[in-house]
């Protein structure tokens, strides 16, 4: 007797095969050919199948009805109709559901949503038969029905991959118009992560792995890809509508689930549109948005990209509690870290599936650096360039990948392939700027290589330089270009707040005019409101770019940069394995010299940065390796053409010695213990303050004193410790180099001091304009205008000049002290001399009331300071007659009233010992007996013929010599002195040096014969 139907075995097991099968494929497909079938209203009666499918005696065979003939049985579903009836199914309800409407709900889905309930159900059935099927039925009637079933999933699954790769392939339902399968797959994907209301009603269940087992058994290369392509792309549409507020956790999730299995994520990276519909024509903004990966990239939480995280983390910032914004900064920054982590999950599995995916991920890691080069430019148009979050979560993929050989140890830096970019496929450094070659040299070191490779077989990259040169890269065009854009944001900023202050000082003028105050008090608050904006904007931004997260593997990685660029040029190779070898070679090696720039700027960059704008950020360095890497490179000008990038240098030096505040660690304490900086830093230092003389840059004039102000402040800081001041004093042996280092500064203290002055004078005369409120309001607007703005120039100016100008004096000051002997030498002791004596005129002699400006503190101006530390520099030198004899030689500032002026100065503020107002006053005698003397030298010479006179100087020439290039006779001191700045002849601007001058001993004994015919007379 037959049992009756259950759902895991839909028929009796006594029936035949075809009933069973009609049964079963009828349940299976929600179709039935019997048009007296009512007893299923989900079941759809195909009419016209119907009819074609008519049966006589032979029930397992349907038949066309033959013309004539008398009304056989109702046709039934057997196996071999399966796929017939599949596409009628599926094409019923687009040609005949207007005509023939159904209701139930059953009968209304999508084309993939009919197939997977479907395959769905036959999976139900295949459970059924083979949980009860063995103990009921005979194997041969168990195997029958199986393969049925297995037949209809096969092709079940075949027409919902056929579905995904061909959206046209069947027409919209009445009933769903416009919703493609991919839609519905990865609604069914995403179900299981309701909470985020990305599934819709007819996701009852996602996509279970059964699902993608029989998919990949059935289009693992017969278009998988194109499947994964079509999912992933939907995926991403859908996540290309989110932000870092909105519910992409799903979408994310989703995709990482697909790519945890190998094999899909292989597919995925062989997916068309992988790397865009055409990677050639793809524009760089659009990388994001049109490859299969960019979207779940772009997400950010930069306000640039997503305006809205200003609305909801940092609105009106300024009037909320530090501790509500740093909340604020918290949260976002661990979505911001949740997220990378998953994106980094997500690019693991592509890197881990195989070897064919790796390369495919780092092909599109090469996209992004390439298609966005243009982000490294000077000035970038942000609307033609992939955006800041996209990058920024690029950077943070990359630089987990790099773990595994970032270690404190840096085992594995002698992977990283030093030759990359002439045997890699994915960059090139072809328009690169290089560190110490031309373009012509790069072009010659790869035709070398070349003619190498044909002889050598050479092997591609190892996925450690990949990704060390990747993030190199990524670093260069992403967090570098951040920090600029924060700089620039914050000296906005700056400018806007000193643009404020100044309206805010001019309130009173317009209180008498209740209209212009009203007006004003308009402005004020639109310009206020302006400023809070940037305010928000800039914790905005530093949340994302000062974030721990991703400044410390940055760090990391900074730091096995500048080892493996000290490694190469070490002379064994073996740094920071073992010590760096020294004496370092003159030239760089040539595959050093061939690496770009922009790795020495940026690692520069990146510590500088972080010096400036957050120096806790950098407590975790080890300075060891940064003091080593400036110190190799500040030191050695052969080995980087461009000086500015040893500058930058100097100037991470110059913050690490800046005293920080309560609070902070003192970093400076390394240079005072690193055997290398013990060895070399202090000569390195002087070496490059007389290097940048000359840089080649049309700003050079200016530029070096922004330099050696840097160098100067170490150098200050340097000379408490004994070694480094040892190093210093041993460095004025070398006569040449001293003098011309000593000549450098008194150039540049002659000229910081006159400019400082001379804008200060002039800073005095607009704030004495403006004391009136008014008068200063009766001036026409345009003057006031115009002495405004000038008036904000001279402030900048004389903040940076005062500031130069003390440096230079009281490194004078110091050196004066440590070592003597240069200062006295024929060639500057008179310049010297004169360049006190002409700013001790400047500052107590009768021009001196024009300093007295508003807020001297405001200009780093302390005029007693300076004074006092003028003052020193003669003591110093007043025991050496040499000195003594050049200051009362200066006929042009010398007075003794400005010496008077200045100890009465001294004696009443109390700035000078008693001992020390002796000393000057011994000096000030010793002067005024040689200018005795001198007076009477004068006396006794009389007219002096002019051939005897230097030119130049217009005193008598003691040793002339003869300039080959002008033929023009001078003093050998005074041509010495000149050289020194200038490797010109002055007469004719042509190149020459001390050792072309020609001694002109017949005008020599002419001079000493007249001065002995004066004596004898």
């Amino acid at each position: 007797m037959a049992s009756s139907a259950s759902a895991s075995s839909p028929v009796a097991t006594g029936k035949s095969l075809a009933d069973w099968q009609n049964e079963a494929l009828s349940k299976i497909l929600n179709v039935t050919l019997d048009a007296t079938d009512t007893r299923h209203p989900a079941r759809l009666y195909l009419d016209e199948l119907a009819q074609e499918h008519t049966t006589g005696a032979d029930d397992n065979q349907a038949t066309p009805t033959p013309p004539g003939s008398p009304p056989l049985s109702t046709p039934k579903l057997t196996e071999d109709t399966i796929d017939e009836v599949v596409v009628a199914r599926l094409s019923y309800l687009a040609t005949k559901g207007p005509e023939n409407p159904v209701t139930h709900p059953d009968l209304q889905l999508p084309t993939f949503d009919y197939l997977f309930r479907a395959w769905q159900r036959a999976q139900v059935i295949t459970s059924g038969l083979n949980e009860t099927g063995r103990a009921r039925l005979e194997p041969a009637v168990l195997a029958q029905r199986l393969q049925t079933v297995a037949r209809c999933s096969q092709l079940l699954v075949s027409y919902m991959g056929i579905s995904l790769m061909m959206p046209d392939m069947f027409p919209d339902s009445s009933y769903c118009p416009g919703i493609a399968s991919v839609q519905c797959a990865v609604d069914r994907l995403l179900a299981a992560n309701s909470t985020h209301g990305i599934g819709t009603a007819n996701s009852a269940s996602g996509l279970p792995s059964a699902f993608w087992d029989a998919l990949k058994q059935r289009f693992q290369g017969d278009g998988l890809e194109e499947i994964m392509g079509q999912i992933v792309g939907e995926l991403g549409r859908r996540m290309g509508k989110e932000n870092v507020l909105g519910h992409f956790h799903g979408l994310l999730g989703a995709l990482m689930e697909l790519v945890d299995d190998k094999a899909l994520a292989v597919e995925l990276t062989r997916a068309p549109t992988w790397l865009g519909d055409d990677s050639n024509t793809l524009a760089p903004q659009d990388v994001a948005g049109q490859t299969l990966l960019g979207p779940f990239f772009a997400l950010s939480g930069f306000p640039g990209d997503c305006p809205a995280v200003i609305e909801s983390y940092f609105k009106d910032i300024t009037q909320r509690s530090r501790s509500d914004v740093e909340s604020c900064i918290g949260s976002l920054r661990s979505t911001m870290d949740t997220f990378g982590h998953s994106l980094f999950r997500l690019v693991n599995g592509l890197v881990r599936a195989s070897p064919e995916s790796r390369q495919r991920l780092l092909q599109y890691v090469a996209l992004v650096l390439t298609k966005n080069e243009g982000r490294a430019k000077m000035q970038v148009d942000e609307r033609a360039v992939s955006s800041d979050g996209f990058i920024l979560n690029w950077l943070l993929v990359l630089l987990k990948l790099c773990e595994p050989f970032m270690d404190a140890q840096c085992s594995k830096i002698d992977r990283i392939d030093r030759h990359y970019y002439l045997h890699s496929s994915l960059l090139s450094a072809e328009a690169l700027t290089k560190v110490k070659a031309s373009h012509n040299e790069w072009q010659t070191h790869c035709q070398k290589h070349q003619v190498d490779a044909a002889t050598n077989s050479s092997k591609p990259p190892n996925f450690i330089s990949d990704m060390f040169y990747c993030t190199l890269t990524m670093q260069h065009l992403g967090l570098l270009r951040m920090f600029s854009k924060y700089t620039h944001l914050v000296r906005e900023m700056g400018e806007f707040k000193r643009h404020l202050d100044r309206l805010k000082e001019q309130r009173n003028m317009w209180a008498s005019n209740p209209s212009a105050a009203a007006m004003y008090d308009q402005m004020m608050e639109r310009h206020q409101k302006e400023f809070n904006r940037l305010i928000s904007v800039k914790v905005a931004q530093e949340t994302q770019i000062l974030n721990p997260s991703v400044v410390n593997p940055s760090s990391q990685f900074f730091t096995l940069v500048m080892a493996w660029l000290i490694r190469q040029i070490d002379p064994r190779g073996q740094y920071p394995w073992q010590p760096l070898s020294w004496p370092l070679p003159a030239d760089p090696p040539e595959s050093f010299a061939m690496l770009p720039e922009f790795f020495v700027e940026d690692t520069a960059e990146y510590f500088l940065f972080l010096l400036k704008f957050d120096p806790k950020l950098i407590y975790g360095v080890p300075l060891s390796t940064l003091v080593a890497f400036i110190v190799v490179f500040v030191g050695q000008p052969q080995y980087i053409k461009n000086p500015y990038l040893r500058a930058k240098l100097v100037e991470i030096l110059f913050f690490l010695t800046l005293d920080q505040g309560p609070g902070f660690m003192d970093l400076g304490t390394i240079l005072n213990t690193d055997p290398m900086a013990l060895d070399h830093l202090a000569p390195a230092l002087m070496r490059f303050y007389v290097e940048v003389e000359q840089t080649g840059a049309s700003s050079q004039f200016y530029d070096k004193f922004n330099i050696r102000y840097n160098i100067s402040q170490v150098l200050k800081y340097l000379r408490h410790n004994d070694t480094h001041r040892q190093q210093m004093q041993d460095l004025s042996h070398d006569h040449d180099f001293f003098t011309r280092f000593i000549n450098l500064l008194m150039n540049d203290t002659t000229y910081l001091l006159d400019e400082s002055l001379a804008t200060l004078a002039e800073i005095r005369t607009i704030q004495t304009e403006m004391a009136s409120p008014t008068e200063w309001a009766a001036k026409p607007e345009t003057y006031r205008r115009e002495r405004e703005t000038l008036l904000a120039q001279d402030e900048r100016k004389a903040q940076s000049y005062v500031s130069l100008g003390n440096e230079t004096v009281h490194m004078l000051r110091y050196l004066t002290k440590e070592v003597a002997a240069p200062f006295i030498s024929r060639e500057l002791v008179d310049r010297l001399a004169a360049m006190l004596n002409y700013n001790l005129q400047q500052m107590v002699g009768p021009k001196c009331t024009e300093l007295k400006v508003k807020n001297r503190e405001k200009y780093h101006f302390q005029p007693r300071q300076l004074l006092s530390e003028i003052m020193d520099i003669y003591l110093h030198l007043a025991g050496h007659p040499e000195f003594v004899r050049a200051v009362a030689n200066d006929g042009r500032s010398y007075n003794p009233k400005w010496f008077a002026e200045a100890m009465r100065v001294f004696d009443k503020y109390g700035l000078k010992s008693s001992q020390d107002i002796e000393a000057l006053q011994d000096l000030l005698q010793r002067v005024e007996t040689i200018v005795q003397e001198n007076t009477h030298q004068e006396e006794f010479l009389g007219e002096v013929p002019d051939e005897f006179l230097d030119p130049l100087m217009f005193t008598l020439m003691e040793d002339p010599v003869i300039l080959p290039t002008s033929n023009v006779t001078v003093d050998r001191s005074t041509i010495k002195s000149h050289l020194l700045s200038d490797a010109t002849d002055p007469f004719n601007r042509k190149p020459l040096s001390i050792d072309m001058i020609l001694p002109n001993e017949e005008l020599k004994a002419q001079i000493e014969a007249f001065k002995r015919s004066k004596h004898d007379a």
